[in-house]
């Protein structure tokens, strides 16, 4: 693992980033207005398609809004889980070895995904946080 400290400071970066992420991702992406048309139309689209799943009516949309924002709270949780990190480098290493690793894994999945499914931003963040989490794993 790098260095006590450089690895709290790395950490603590990540989780200010992991926020920036969840509240960009819930201003822009999840409670933004369409910017075109395109974007006006299929919004519109996924609002009027339902269907019934499990004996509930729902819609495109509602499973859209509700997945965005389980993004979300999962965000503020890797941002807190960073956070603990932070401290536990410097007061437990041995527990925080054991964390290093699974919150490092589970940014490249984020990475790879914002890559290969949604635009440069996120695409950016996640990137630059993976290897923060990384380099403090090291």
């Amino acid at each position: 693992m790098a260095s006590a400290a450089l690895a709290s400071r790395l950490y603590r970066i990540a989780m200010a980033l992991l926020l920036f992420m969840a509240f960009a991702h819930t201003v822009f992406a999840m409670l933004g207005d369409p910017v075109s048309d395109e974007q006006a139309r299929a919004l519109s689209e996924t609002k009027a398609t339902s269907f019934v799943i499990f004996g509930w009516r729902r819609t495109y949309f509602d499973f859209y809004y509700g997945n965005g924002m389980l993004v979300t709270v999962l965000l503020v949780l890797l941002a807190f889980l960073c956070w603990e990190a932070s401290g536990l480098v410097r007061q437990a290493p041995t527990i925080a070895r054991r964390l290093a690793w699974p919150l490092a894994v589970s940014m490249i999945f984020v990475a790879y995904f914002s890559w290969t499914r949604f635009v440069i931003m996120p695409a950016i963040v996640s990137s630059v946080i993976t290897s923060l989490l990384v380099v403090a794993a090291i």
